[in-house]
């Protein structure tokens, strides 16, 4: 890890073990990681480190994180339009590098059937909730539409739902604060317009009862909707 200077932080922080001056913040590999817990004491008498695997095992109020990062594992000797529809999609439309960018920013995962994708629900504090499975065709985006049945991996890992019902993409709240929020119905909306629009954040609603509508406006009033799919 790379110790740095933070922005909107000091260099060195209260060490939460000797109680000094002397605590200086890791800066993630993944943006979304970011706390002012991770870092190190630099005193040696104390060196205190609190790492980023350290803090992710404190999130996991839900689906464990290394479930979620082992689905977002792209096998070199399968083609991928037989592993993950949507990212094969994506590559299609936009190019490897977008591909790879949404991917990591979203944590697109991969499921057992063929072609599907998790779209993975991660509230604000980065706990994994749930994830939402849907097979989709490489070669014109589209959801298959031979199951209206939602599937979703909290069922199949035998976890319970979490009853909040989180926006999809509500883990990126944190790390663009400056981006105005626009909401739309669909996942995929949601990570195509972060390619076709990066100038906003891009979130999803997935349930679309009056009561969570009602729920979602109160918490982000200031958010877009946009009702359509792309």
């Amino acid at each position: 890890m790379i110790l740095q200077k933070t922005i909107n932080l000091p260099i060195l922080a209260i060490c939460p073990k000797c109680g000094k001056t002397s605590y200086q913040n890791f800066k993630p590999i993944i943006k979304m990681l970011f706390s002012d817990k991770i870092g190190r004491c630099i005193l040696p008498e104390c060196s205190y480190e609190f790492s980023t695997e350290d803090y992710k095992r404190t999130l996991e109020k839900g689906i464990p994180f290394s479930i979620m990062e082992k689905a977002m594992l792209i096998s070199p000797n399968q083609p991928l339009e037989n592993q993950n529809g949507f990212l094969a999609y994506l590559v299609k439309k936009y190019g490897q590098f977008e591909m790879e960018r949404v991917r990591k920013m979203y944590f697109l995962g991969r499921a057992k059937e063929k072609a599907a994708t998790i779209f993975w629900q991660i509230d604000k504090l980065m706990n994994v909730i749930g994830g939402l499975i849907i097979s989709i065709d490489p070669l014109t985006g589209e959801a298959d539409q031979s199951s209206q049945k939602k599937v979703f991996m909290q069922d199949r890992l035998s976890y319970e739902r979490d009853e909040h019902n989180h926006l999809y993409g509500e883990h990126l709240l944190k790390s663009y604060p400056e981006k105005k929020c626009v909401i739309v119905n669909d996942c995929r909306s949601a990570v195509i317009c972060s390619i076709e629009y990066p100038e906003y954040l891009w979130l999803a609603i997935t349930n679309h009862s009056q009561k969570n509508i009602e729920r979602v406006k109160a918490f982000l009033p200031q958010a877009i909707w946009y009702a359509d799919k792309f």
